[in-house]
């Protein structure tokens, strides 16, 4: 999942500076919500009344069973473009502190009231807008991990981080952010990767 939003992150960096769509922040809210929101109710909808188990509650969190990502994925996409709004917003500074402010909120209980899957966006945000950070810095992040041999850094740190999320139960900061630290060496080292491919 930290590698799928990443991407979805990416993308929208792509479209929005290189495309030059999403001019808007009307257009970003209108597109999203006729392509993520509307098409969160119909499935759930469908899924509710062919298992007969219709929960007006849980339709309304945005929560339901695996349409989950959907609804967060909208506000991730929500939250980014308002953060973009915010005065001096390109510069890396400010990026780097969102970064470090959405890394955080991974390890804090959701405080944002459960509708339609704002709750969940607090624990998939940094992973969105990371993706949005490393497009405009690709060139330089690539040539950082290839010549200092940070791969092999990274390799480390995913396969330390993966053997705390499968070997040890989640009950300490240490262990979750351990884990953390290993989903987010992984979404770096496949990133890299892939453009050393290309």
């Amino acid at each position: 999942m930290p590698l799928f939003i990443f991407i979805s992150g990416y993308l929208f960096s792509y479209l929005e500076s290189v495309k030059g769509k999403y001019a808007t922040f009307s257009g970003l809210l209108k597109n999203k919500f006729q392509r993520l929101i509307i098409p969160y109710f119909i499935f759930a909808i469908i899924y509710m009344l062919t298992t007969r188990s219709f929960n007006f509650e849980k339709l309304l969190s945005g929560d339901f069973t695996h349409l989950w990502f959907i609804t967060m994925l909208f506000w991730c996409f929500i939250f980014t473009r308002l953060s973009s709004l915010v005065p001096y917003s390109k510069c890396i500074y400010y990026k780097v502190t969102m970064l470090f402010l959405s890394f955080a909120l991974l390890f804090v209980p959701s405080f944002l009231p459960s509708i339609i899957g704002l709750s969940n966006s607090t624990l998939w945000f940094f992973w969105f807008y990371l993706g949005y950070f490393v497009l405009p810095y690709r060139e330089q992040l690539y040539e950082l991990i290839d010549k200092k041999y940070l791969w092999a850094i990274l390799l480390v740190i995913g396969l330390l981080g993966t053997a705390y999320t499968v070997y040890y139960v989640k009950t300490d900061i240490v262990r979750t952010l351990g884990g953390q630290l290993g989903h987010l060496a992984i979404v770096l080292l496949v990133w890299y990767a892939v453009n050393r491919l290309i």
